[in-house]
């Protein structure tokens, strides 16, 4: 079964190498450099995705920073369920 990223989703980012974090730039190609913003994404930090273009994502951290990120770096994620996603601050627990 094949899994499309869509905007509106909300995914773990993360590097394939351990204590790694994502870059992430300011347009959607694998050009390196000036194309960072100097922003990054932690290991295992949830993004909202805003949009896709071909092998990247436009994704949103928390605390509202974007950039794009290369959608290998983008992992599903099952909240367990005594928490709730919330698409600008991630997982939350329920309250009574």
């Amino acid at each position: 079964m094949a899994f499309c990223i869509r905007p509106g989703m909300r995914l773990l980012c993360g590097h394939i190498a351990p204590g790694h974090e994502v870059g992430l730039r300011r347009e959607a190609r694998h050009d390196g450099g000036d194309n960072y913003t100097g922003q990054r994404v932690n290991n295992g930090e949830g993004v909202a995705v805003i949009s896709v273009d071909n092998q990247f994502a436009l994704v949103a951290r928390a605390d509202g920073v974007k950039g794009w990120v290369n959608m290998r770096h983008l992992h599903v994620q099952a909240w367990p369920s005594a928490t709730r996603c919330s698409r600008r601050h991630g997982p939350t627990p329920l309250s009574s």
